[in-house]
């Protein structure tokens, strides 16, 4: 097999492997939500603290919002598992739906929590946006 032929296949081997890795990692729920809050954040922390209401946007599954605590947007549910992001006016995070749950750290900027048989998990993904799992 000529040098050429072989530096071409490796090269395709090598694209083949970024490419799935590429889209395994943005299957995934966090990657999925960071990109919402990366595209949306803005604008929808602008309505929040202007409270003129919050804009449509697709791919949102429910929005909850909490008093003054924090602003929730559940961007989907697989099975049992809720997924989404939070605005938090403090910058504090918070457990699922504001529930009055310990929130133990687990890592630079992620915490767990356990209240009633639920639990999940927060972390920052930027400024006030944090990124949420919760289990019933």
């Amino acid at each position: 097999m000529k040098k050429s032929n072989i530096i071409f296949s490796t090269v395709i081997i090598l694209l083949m492997v970024m490419c799935i890795a590429i889209s395994a990692f943005s299957l995934s729920p966090k990657f999925r939500v960071s990109m919402f809050v990366f595209f949306n954040g803005e604008r929808l922390e602008r309505a929040i603290e202007s409270g003129d209401g919050i804009p449509i946007i697709g791919g949102v599954d429910a929005m909850n919002f909490w008093g003054d605590g924090m602003d929730e947007f559940i961007l989907f549910i697989i099975g049992s598992r809720y997924y989404g992001c939070y605005y938090s006016h403090s910058g504090e995070p918070y457990a699922f739906q504001g529930v009055p749950a310990e929130l133990t750290k687990t890592g630079e900027n992620s915490w767990e929590w356990r209240a009633d048989g639920n639990h999940g998990k927060t972390s920052r993904i930027c400024g006030n946006w944090y990124y949420f799992e919760a289990v019933f």
